[in-house]
């Protein structure tokens, strides 16, 4: 057999050098090539230059374009030098060599500075290592003399140590970090606590268990043999691209179904007793299809049901990346995860109606509300968006006829824009939405479900509310029990230092706290839990240990300055209203950046330099007219605001030079080694970002005023800077991104101050920057209510 192969591989060789020697150029051939192509690339370049002539005249155009040909020649002699180094090594390593690399690439996709160091590294150690082992295989060490005997050793030991170390720090979960301060914890002030149980723990209903669906399931017996209730699948044809072709068949063959034929599948948790009962809805995200991810949800589902609330995870597995994707896999799904959740609801619709299914009017189908987690965090909007539509906004030629009372929607790690109905982004109106977020989410790494949370808006006669919750310390993949502190696929995931997470247990405590307060509010009426999505504070005794900025609207509110009308620094959002400053080294309004994309509006940027501008008190005043909104002593002054982190030095320069004159002196003067460490440790610590605080000056049409700081209500939490690879350089994304936080002032509590206040007659609120010497902060959504 071996010589059978050797006579194929060489007779193929010799063909190969027959055709190349048949059309081997000639000396003068390549000669004339070589020549050819650098006149074309010369009247290129020349070409780019020409029309600069008349312009900038002869000698700068020239200048450039032989700028531009040195660059070219440089740039070409290294890919020279390259290619004439890779022609020295062995052929048989150099095939090796440049196979091995986009297999590194491709393993490591998602960071090129890592895929490469990786390459390079493995490169070597596992040369040496293969090396030494393979001339010990062939017991060449017996022709050599000791001195070589002992290089390969060496060798051999260095290589095999070497992919022994980067094994074991791939496989390390890495390191804890230390928390940054709570700047919410750190003043005098700290709410009232919630007078009621935790909602995070075990209510008093009894739980039981079932799973409906098709009942021919391939692949799990829970939607097949052991189904309680059978479903008839439903067609989403018009809903999905990517289901045909090689790769639809693979997945078509292993799920046991078209795309015409989707089942409707779900495990539910639910309360004993007559009811009715609200109901819940919950779908998982983009994982591994055969990793099936509805079960990770039973925590939500025991907890809930205790409490007298319905949950169905709802599986969607087979709308997942695949195993069987080959060249491709499904697109444009999103919408299909939103449109299944309605259909799904159909079932309990006709179910509650129906005498002889187990829920018999034991649902209350006016109260129902959608969770979903990453993908499925995006789903649950654009199920409430669908459900309010008469067409599908894509094709007219499916209808909708759902309008189900969707009370809530809940988003779990949400993604944002994998669909865009109509070309745009999805706009809902008078619906309750709640989304929580971890700061080392290592797969949606930006706080995306705050463009969503902007997206929905209130009429002015809606009870109902919005609110987010950012976490420090969790990730994306805890929130289900399945996939874990892993946010992603090995190797490329144990680039991610996994070590810092917080546990899944008090990840799923903090889930399990507000998903069932958020569902207590919004579906079963217990307002008790409504002030925990203004002040997580109000329920820190059930809550770890950890840094949360909570994000809060509501219907009702008065909102003076949301710096979305126009482009005039000057203008509120109230009519007759008007902005000015004093003192300020930061002033302008901009979209508000994320690490990926922009949370969709604009905000006020000011910043503050005391010590720059020799001590002057810098400003913010917003004026309007007296009773262009309605307050009184029961009103409260609300804002979202967030530590832009940025410098606030009107002459960024002059620190670069104070800083440079520093350290001369410092060499000057520290000769002792260990006071210089103190005096570097001193200086870190001075260095360190404390949090802002100001103070709030409110004054009414007869000029008498009240004031009071914001750490009256908490500290601003300093930007939260978030390292998620286990070395920063292979860190492709800013490590940290706008985060509001919710204040508000209830005035009654500062009337006092001054008896000749009105609260009725409020006109001015200003902003004096007179506690914290320097910053520039983000102001959005400022009013009363």
């Amino acid at each position: 057999m071996k010589k059978s192969i050797k006579r194929i591989f060489m007779k193929i060789t010799a063909v190969s050098k027959r055709f190349f020697e048949y059309f081997k150029p000639s000396k003068n051939v390549i000669r004339g090539a070589t020549y050819g192509v650098l006149f074309v690339f010369a009247l290129l370049l020349l070409s780019m230059g020409l029309p600069y002539f008349p312009h900038a005249g002869w000698l700068n155009t020239s200048m450039l374009i032989i700028f531009i040909a040195a660059l070219a020649v440089l740039s070409g002699l290294l890919l020279y030098l390259i290619i004439h180094l890779l022609s020295k090594i062995p052929s048989l390593f150099r095939f090796a060599m440049l196979a091995a690399l986009p297999v590194a690439l491709f393993c490591f996709m998602n960071s090129l500075n890592a895929g490469l160091l990786i390459f390079f590294y493995l490169l070597i150690f596992s040369a040496f290592a293969g090396g030494t082992i393979w001339v010990i295989a062939k017991n060449d060490l017996k022709l050599m003399e000791l001195r070589k005997k002992i290089i390969v050793f060496s060798f051999g030991i260095i290589g095999i140590a070497g992919l022994f170390a980067i094994t074991f720090w791939l496989v390390h979960p890495g390191s804890k970090i230390e928390m940054p301060e709570i700047a919410a914890l750190r003043g005098d002030y700290m709410p009232a606590h919630i007078n009621h149980d935790d909602p995070g723990e075990i209510g008093t209903y009894n739980v039981s268990f079932l799973s409906y669906g098709s009942g021919k399931d391939n692949t799990r017996s829970e939607y097949a043999d052991d189904v309680t209730i059978k479903t008839n699948p439903v067609d989403g044809s018009f809903f999905v691209d990517g289901w045909e072709g090689f790769a639809g068949n693979l997945r078509t063959k292993h799920f046991g179904f078209e795309l015409d034929s989707l089942p409707r599948n779900a495990m539910v948790w639910y309360p004993e007793g007559e009811g009715p009962f609200p109901l819940a809805l919950i779908v998982h995200g983009n994982h591994l299809a055969q990793k099936y991810s509805d079960p990770g949800y039973e925590y939500l589902g025991q907890l809930l049901a205790s409490r007298g609330i319905i949950l169905a995870s709802v599986d969607q597995n087979f709308l997942n990346g695949s195993i069987t994707n080959i060249f491709k896999g499904l697109r444009n799904e999103n919408d299909a995860r939103g449109w299944m959740l309605l259909e799904h609801l159909k079932l309990w619709e006709e179910w509650n109606s129906d005498s002889t299914n187990i829920f018999f009017e034991k649902v209350d189908m006016k109260n129902t509300s959608l969770i979903g987690h990453s993908r499925g965090g995006e789903a649950v909007a654009h199920a409430a968006l669908f459900n309010e539509l008469p067409y599908y906004p894509d094709n007219g030629n499916v209808k909708f006829d759902y309008n189900f009372n969707i009370r809530s929607i809940a988003a779990i790690a949400p993604c944002d824009g994998q669909y865009r109905p109509s070309g745009t982004s999805t706009e809902l109106e008078d619906i309750n939405y709640f989304v929580l977020h971890g700061s080392h989410d290592a797969d949606v790494q930006s706080y995306m479900g705050m463009s969503q949370y902007e997206r929905i808006s209130f009429s002015d006669d809606f009870e109902g509310f919005k609110a987010g919750l950012y976490i420090y310390n969790a990730n994306h993949g805890q929130f289900n029990s399945l996939w874990g502190r892993k946010d992603g696929p090995s190797p490329m995931i144990n680039l991610i230092n996994t070590g810092q997470l917080m546990l899944l247990e008090d990840q799923q405590k903090i889930a399990k706290t507000f998903i069932s307060a958020f569902l207590e509010v919004t579906l079963k009426g217990n307002d008790k839990y409504a002030s925990l999505f203004k002040d997580y504070r109000t329920g820190i005794d059930w809550l770890p240990k950890t840094i949360y900025l909570n994000r809060f609207d509501k219907g009702g509110m008065q909102y003076l300055c949301r710096f979305n009308e126009d482009f005039d620094l000057t203008t509120t959002t109230v009519d007759g209203g008007f902005i000015e400053t004093e003192n300020l080294t930061v002033w302008r309004e901009e979209m508000v950046n994320m690490k990926w994309g922009n949370m969709g509006t604009r905000a006020a940027f000011i910043g503050w330099n005391n010590i720059e501008n020799d001590t002057l008190t810098a400003n913010y005043s917003i004026n309007f007219p007296a009773k262009s909104i309605n307050t009184s002593n029961n009103s409260a002054l609300f804002f979202s605001l967030a530590d832009s982190g940025e410098n606030s030095n009107p002459n960024p320069k002059d620190d670069q030079k104070d800083a440079l004159k520093n350290n001369d002196a410092e060499k000057e003067t520290n000769n002792d080694s260990n006071e210089d460490a103190n005096n570097s440790e001193k200086k870190d610590q001075d260095n360190e970002k404390k949090p802002i605080d100001f103070r709030i000056k409110i004054t009414d049409s007869n000029g008498e005023t009240i004031s009071f700081k914001l750490s009256d209500h908490a500290y601003l939490q300093p930007p939260i800077k978030t390292e998620l690879a286990k070395f920063s350089f292979i860190q492709n994304n800013p490590n940290t991104e706008h985060l509001y936080n919710y204040f508000h002032f209830p005035m009654g509590k500062f009337v006092d101050m001054n008896k000749q206040f009105s609260t009725e007659e409020i006109v001015k609120i200003s902003f004096v920057f007179d506690q914290t010497d320097d910053g520039v902060i983000i102001l959005d959504h400022l009013g009363f209510l």
